[in-house]
């Protein structure tokens, strides 16, 4: 993860980032009043624009009672900008999208009807499609999307590559009291353990998917904005990206749910077109910046993502054909 977003660092991709959270930005002071006298710190300080306070708060509060009352209120530790810690350190939008989208009644009704029609559980679940399933969260970052899917009542893996997010990461999982599943993938995928509960592990993209994974054998893979800026080295993350969502895929998981929130499009759509290639989607989510929301099948509309909309994709594997290669 952090060899991804770290691509983020060049290009804007947070400028228009906050909205979607329910906490109240810290006062940051007033950069008139600093201006208009001499500064008496060695580095004069530059509070950074409004519009990315959010994701500066040290805590941010997310309040998911209306969608789902057994996930309640969320509160999420950030460490954004802080030792050099990576955009992973923060909650973003797409995260949010992906969490409520999970505990609603729209997409909990798809993923029942999902599971109904798999061997993932016996189709006995209305509300909560997610109890009892094992899944794992690719660029978990703060543990938003993760600590959601726990209280729904999901064994959670949630990983990330970056060491310091890890932390964090485990630290927000304490802090929610989320279930600890144990040491790793292998307890996660215990039967006897009971619904709800989440372990944080360090995978980096592209590397051999270690036996912790393997054992876990996830049914229901998650990401949330792990797409950002382009390039060559962007280019090469996101085929690491893609390697282990086809190596994960290959080990059991029946389904993708992706939420991304476009800023560049011209620069990210092609690795949408890749995974297109390896994933057939079977419903896609449109969130737009001027407020409107729809739902889709037809692929084509990609060329249409603007600036500033968040996608929701439910992706399930394709089979392999030889002339993808």
């Amino acid at each position: 993860l952090a060899a991804t977003r770290a691509s983020d660092r060049s290009g804007g991709g947070a400028d228009e980032e906050g909205a979607g959270s329910s906490n109240v930005a810290p006062q940051i002071g007033d950069p008139t009043t600093r201006a208009s006298a001499p500064s008496q710190a060695l580095v004069p300080y530059t509070p950074p624009p409004p519009q990315l306070a959010e994701l500066y708060a040290a805590r941010r509060r997310y309040d998911f009672g209306a969608d789902a009352a057994e996930v309640g209120e969320v509160v999420i530790e950030q460490a954004f900008g802080a030792g050099g810690i990576g955009v992973g350190a923060a909650a973003w939008n797409a995260g949010d999208a992906l969490a409520r989208y999970i505990c609603t009644g729209e997409g909990a009704a798809r993923l029942a009807t999902w599971t109904a029609t798999s061997d993932a559980q016996p189709p006995t679940w209305s509300m909560r499609p997610l109890r009892g399933l094992r899944a794992l969260e690719l660029g978990a970052g703060v543990g938003l999307v993760s600590i959601v899917a726990a209280r729904l009542g999901a064994r959670v893996l949630a990983t990330d590559g970056e060491e310091a997010v890890v932390a964090l990461l485990r630290a927000n999982l304490r802090a929610n009291s989320v279930a600890d599943c144990g040491s790793g993938a292998r307890d996660a995928a215990d039967a006897t353990l009971p619904p709800g509960c989440a372990s944080a592990l360090l995978y980096r993209w592209g590397e051999p998917v270690p036996r912790e994974l393997q054992e876990l054998r996830p049914q229901v893979l998650l990401a949330a904005d792990v797409i950002y800026g382009g390039g060559d080295k962007a280019t090469r993350t996101w085929d690491a990206l893609l390697d282990s969502l086809v190596a994960l895929s290959d080990g059991g998981a029946r389904m993708l749910l992706l939420a991304h929130r476009f800023r560049y499009p011209h620069h990210e759509l092609p690795f949408f077109r890749k995974l297109r290639r390896r994933f057939r989607a079977t419903h896609i989510v449109q969130y737009h910046a001027d407020g409107h929301r729809f739902a889709t099948i037809d692929e084509a509309q990609l060329r249409h993502a603007r600036p500033g909309d968040i996608w929701l994709w439910h992706l399930e594997k394709l089979p392999f054909r030889s002339e993808e290669l």
